[in-house]
């Protein structure tokens, strides 16, 4: 009997040990169980027993869960639940609905529950495990409140619009705009495909554009579509990749553009037809400035010749009033000719060695004998950061310091106008300069500021103007310095003066030192005194003086100078701009000659063009006249040259005129070619190189040009650009096809 004894001892561990794995397990998922679970007392309505997720479902914890009647927390009529709960007691059969749960917290829970009787520790209880669908129903109804919105805007919008499968092409959607403009049904549209639409030429681009779709959620396009009725219209449509049904599709957009593009193409025709009449205006004014050019060359030339010659005093006052008349004339056919090739797109930027120094001073001496009629001094000042050699358009920027120039000059009585150049902004490779140009004339009213850079616009446009020009100066200046990528502007007080401004960009040549040092002309501290009654002059010219080495005192008068005579320390040099006052300047200078301490020490007098100053021979010892407006170079060469004649001996003293601008020399043996069509200017040509030395031949076409360097092979050919016949560029280009390279001429362009 015992080892059956033991065999059923046996069996029996195995059952209670498997029951208590399973019981195990059970609780082990209750407790995990993702979904909400509980016990009800059928009786009681009273939760016997609920698993975590339920109550953090419904916000409770698990003993105030405990004891927590059904009622609590189902929404719905205590008489509903008890039937509910009586059916399933009842048919013992398990049930799945939906019902709403009110959390702890107020909250309406959707939820989806399945419950069912079953025995537990002797007596019947309701099992209910719950499922909380809250959020998918929130998504299904916005889903549907979205798919009504998506209805009502799609019916409603006033573009044609539709729906079509990505797959099959057919149409899904359709709405009433579009049935109006393509004249198809709704049933007819969903029974075609959107190539039915295209043309046949544009069905290929529709293949595109659904490749295209298949890889960005975005385009547009333009395409022509077919109406019903077969009539051909253009459209612009959009597209959007939609879920619509659960099939991928395509919702698009159209917008009849027939008329628009029609109006367009009209528009662009009527816009191309007004740019020929443009252009032919500006092609007319350009041939006639050119034309009149040519013959004003002729007077202004032969003028130049006769004011050589011996003339009476009312003669030369008569032929001088011609060359000033003239003179005005050519430029504001200067002004036209400029504007219309800015106006044509011809201008363009040409870049070569640019010495801005050079380019200033040559400016200013083109203005010098203006600015002397008026009184007003020309000054300029250059930063020593800014390199002097720059990579640039050379005639755009002297074309440029030009213009503001002469219009400062026009606008300027009496005073000074100051040039003044930085660097605002450095590379390694470009730098980009800040330039002004200051004058002390009548001002411009803030009111009439904005009309000065627009062309044919003048400041003063009444009848009764007291200044001239055609308007075109600074409208030039200002398109030539955007050229040259930069810009314009001006500040300006009535009585006060005008400052314009301008930045250009240019590239800085990086062949050689730009930025070498000025050699000092003196060693150690030694002083100099300058004396110039205008302002910015005077501070121009010390701070000049300063680079060179010495210690600068200034003095605005005559007076002021003599106190700083009376000073300690000893003046090296004097410069004295004697335009102060001509008697006064004279009486300063024959002061210092007087003070034995001064008796030999250099002195540079700044003067105007048509002064002198007459000294007897021991005042005037060691006096250098310097003619305005000054050039850096020269004064620098000039002051070191004084300095050195003080170190000569006695006897090799004397008195010094005022240094004069260096005359053209005769020319040397040269045999010259003068291609000009125009008989005057023929005339001219030669009789100027004859004053030269040099007699020249002449041809009065390119044809003749080229036949004529054949056979005499000459050094120097001045060709003019335009000639009938054959113009002097492809006079050139033969010439140079033709004759030997060691044979070949030097060739000047001429044009008007």
């Amino acid at each position: 009997m015992e080892p059956n004894s033991k065999q059923i001892y046996s069996s029996a561990d195995f059952v209670k040990k498997q029951l208590a794995e399973s019981e195990h397990r059970f609780h082990a998922l209750y407790e995990n169980a993702a979904e909400g679970i509980y016990f009800t007392d059928p009786a009681e309505k009273k939760i016997i027993h609920a698993n975590p997720a339920f109550a953090r479902m419904m916000g409770y914890s698990l003993e105030e869960l405990r004891g927590l009647s059904v009622y609590d927390f189902v929404s719905d009529a205590k008489e509903n639940i008890d039937q509910r709960m009586h059916m399933l007691h009842v048919t013992q059969q398990a049930t799945i609905a939906e019902r709403k749960y009110r959390a702890r917290d107020g909250r309406v829970l959707d939820v989806e529950v399945s419950a069912s009787v079953i025995p537990l520790e002797g007596r019947e209880v309701l099992v209910t495990i719950v499922h909380n669908v809250t959020e998918r129903k929130e998504a299904e109804i916005e889903l549907k409140s979205s798919e009504r919105r998506f209805r009502t805007l799609f019916a409603n919008v006033p573009l044609p619009a539709w729906v079509f499968d990505l797959e099959t092409s057919k149409f899904l959607e359709v709405n009433d705009a579009a049935l109006v403009l393509y004249g198809y049904t709704k049933e007819e549209f969903f029974s075609m495909r959107v190539s039915d639409l295209r043309v046949k030429e544009d069905v290929s681009q529709l293949r595109a554009a659904l490749e295209i779709i298949q890889t960005r959620q975005f385009d547009s396009t333009e395409a022509q579509h077919r109406k019903k009725d077969g009539s051909i219209i253009d459209v612009f449509i959009s597209w959007h990749e939609v879920s619509y049904g659960g099939k991928p599709s395509v919702l698009v957009v159209a917008q009849d553009i027939t008329e628009a593009k029609q109006s367009k193409e009209e528009l662009e025709r009527a816009k191309h037809l007004a740019e020929l009449a443009s252009n032919a205006k500006t092609d007319f004014l350009t041939n006639m400035s050119h034309e009149i050019r040519t013959p004003m060359n002729g007077i202004l030339g032969t003028i130049g010749l006769l004011l050589q010659t011996s003339l009476t005093e009312e003669q030369r006052e008569y032929i001088e009033t011609i060359r000033v008349s003239g003179d005005a004339l050519l430029n504001i056919l200067n002004d036209i000719l400029d504007f219309s090739k800015i106006e044509t797109g011809k201008a363009v930027i040409e870049e070569h060695a640019c010495r801005l120094c050079a380019v200033i001073e040559e400016t200013l001496e083109l203005f010098a004998m203006q600015a002397e009629e008026k009184g007003v001094d020309l000054n300029y000042w250059i930063e020593p950061e800014v390199p002097a050699l720059l990579l640039t358009d050379v005639v755009r920027v002297r074309q440029i310091f030009s213009n503001l120039v002469s219009n400062a000059i026009k606008f300027t009585g009496e005073g000074e106008i100051n040039i003044t150049v930085a660097r605002k902004s450095e590379t390694d490779e470009h730098i980009e300069l800040l330039v002004s140009v200051h004058d002390t004339g009548i001002g411009i009213p803030k009111e009439r500021i904005n009309r000065l850079f627009k062309p044919f616009s003048q400041v003063d446009t009444s009848t009764t103007r007291k200044f001239g020009g055609t308007g075109l100066g600074l409208a030039i200046s200002a398109r030539s310095i955007e050229l040259l990528g930069g810009k314009i502007w001006v500040e300006s007080s009535i009585g006060l003066g005008s400052t314009f401004y301008f930045t250009i960009k240019a590239k800085k040549d990086t062949k050689e030192n730009n930025h070498a040092a000025v050699e000092p002309l003196v060693q150690g501290k030694k002083y100099a005194l300058v004396v110039d009654d205008h302002a910015e002059g005077r501070e121009k010219l010390s701070k000049l003086i300063m680079q060179w080495g010495f210690e600068v005192d200034t003095a605005d008068s005559i007076d002021a100078a003599m106190q700083y005579m009376a000073a300690s320390h000893q003046y090296e040099i004097f410069v004295i701009d004697h335009g102060i006052d001509a008697d006064s300047g004279l009486r300063l200078i024959v002061q210092i000659r007087t003070n034995p301490q001064y008796h030999v020490t250099p002195i540079i007098a700044i003067v105007s063009r048509s002064k002198h100053i007459d000294l007897p021979a021991t005042k005037a010892a060691f006096l250098t006249l310097v003619t305005k407006p000054i050039h850096h170079q020269h004064l620098y060469d000039v002051i070191a040259q004084a300095l050195h004649r003080q170190q000569q001996p006695a006897k090799e003293q004397a008195s010094h005129s005022p240094s004069s601008r260096i005359q053209p020399s005769v020319l040397p043996a040269m045999k010259v070619l003068a291609v000009e069509d125009n008989l005057i200017n023929q005339k001219l040509i030669v009789r100027i190189l004859k004053i030269s030395g040099i007699e020249a031949d002449v041809a009065d076409n390119g044809y003749a040009a080229v036949e004529l360097e054949i056979q005499n092979h000459y050094d120097v050919i001045f060709m003019d650009v335009q000639m009938p016949e054959m113009d002097g560029y492809e006079a050139t280009k033969r010439i140079r096809e033709k004759i030997p390279r060691s044979q070949q001429p030097v060739i000047i362009a001429m044009t008007a």
